[in-house]
């Protein structure tokens, strides 16, 4: 039982870290951009809870990334009052690998029907408004989660790049 946890935990991580999940043959390939020379570098981190009606929350924490709608003639970054440019975008959440939805907020309620009963991988990539994913170091600016849905312990483990 203890080596198919493990295999079903290595799977789903080689699976995140595989790159946007479009390149496992899933749906909506945007493509890629490296972080600008002078831009910050983004980082996101997920955290899933459950809800107390249905389903679970996704809270998102972000640094040196602005969420903003793709408003007319909005920038792809900006430098605030201490010098720094900071990009500014939205985030696509992907839940088992298909792309479920962008994001503009920090925080989305996931209901119940989105996950299977069992294990998930929910991810959440940092994006433009041309859809492009953000990349540091040739590696998606991303979050992911690999979660259990029978288990007390929901999270079984976390990826996020860039470190910090």
């Amino acid at each position: 039982m203890r080596l198919m946890k493990y295999l079903m935990i290595l799977l789903l991580s080689q699976h995140a870290w595989a790159g946007h999940p479009a390149d496992a043959g899933m749906t909506m390939q945007h493509g890629t951009v490296a972080v600008p020379a002078g831009s910050q570098i983004p980082h996101i981190e997920a955290l899933l809870v459950e809800d107390s009606m249905d389903g679970y929350n996704l809270l998102l924490h972000l640094t040196h990334f602005d969420l903003v709608p793709p408003l007319e003639g909005a920038t792809a970054s900006k430098v605030r009052n201490d010098g720094h440019t900071v990009l500014q975008g939205h985030l696509h959440l992907y839940i088992n690998g298909k792309k479920v939805m962008r994001l503009y907020a920090p925080a989305v309620h996931l209901p119940e029907t989105l996950l299977k009963d069992g294990m998930n991988s929910i991810t959440v990539s940092v994006n433009n408004h041309q859809h492009e994913t953000y990349t540091w170091q040739d590696k998606e600016i991303q979050s992911t989660l690999l979660i259990d849905t029978r288990s007390k312990n929901l999270i079984k483990n976390r990826f996020v790049w860039p470190a910090l």
